[in-house]
């Protein structure tokens, strides 16, 4: 009979010293932490819905810019291996806001000249319209990230 007085003291005392703490709260434990970090590194994760997300593809010594690109940059990359995965890994090992910086500073933004087209020149030929005078296209791949 003592034995059992004691051990309901000793659960009662166990009680009441553990209803005084809380518990810590581990941030980086968290599932949409996880994910959120292993999405910014390119490595797979799970998506919000339960769906596995592959991890982003390195770039291929075939990803190259048109030959007739006329920024000098893509001249420098195209068939060089070795700065695509310099560029990839670099830009994985950022977080997302310096992923967004490092982003914005490779674009020169403008206001545009006008921003209605007068009506002598809406029938102007879809290939002169969709000339772009940023090269994105060779970035992007690099970066392993969908147009």
């Amino acid at each position: 009979m003592a034995c059992s007085a004691e051990r309901r003291s000793a659960t009662a005392l166990a009680k009441k010293v553990s209803k005084g703490e809380k518990r810590q709260i581990n941030f980086d434990e968290w599932f949409h932490v996880k994910n959120k970090k292993l999405k910014e590194q390119g490595l797979p994760y799970m998506s919000t819905n339960g769906q596995p997300q592959p991890a982003k593809e390195l770039p291929k010594l075939e990803d190259e810019c048109y030959d007739d690109c006329a920024f000098d940059g893509c001249s420098l990359i195209n068939g060089n291996i070795g700065q695509k995965m310099t560029l990839f890994n670099l830009f994985h090992e950022l977080t997302y806001n310096e992923q967004q910086q490092f982003l914005a500073d490779c674009m020169d933004v403008r206001e545009p000249e006008r921003r209605t087209v007068p009506e002598s020149e809406k029938m102007i030929d879809d290939k002169k319209r969709s000339l772009q005078e940023v090269c994105i296209s060779m970035g992007f791949k690099c970066i392993g990230a969908p147009l």
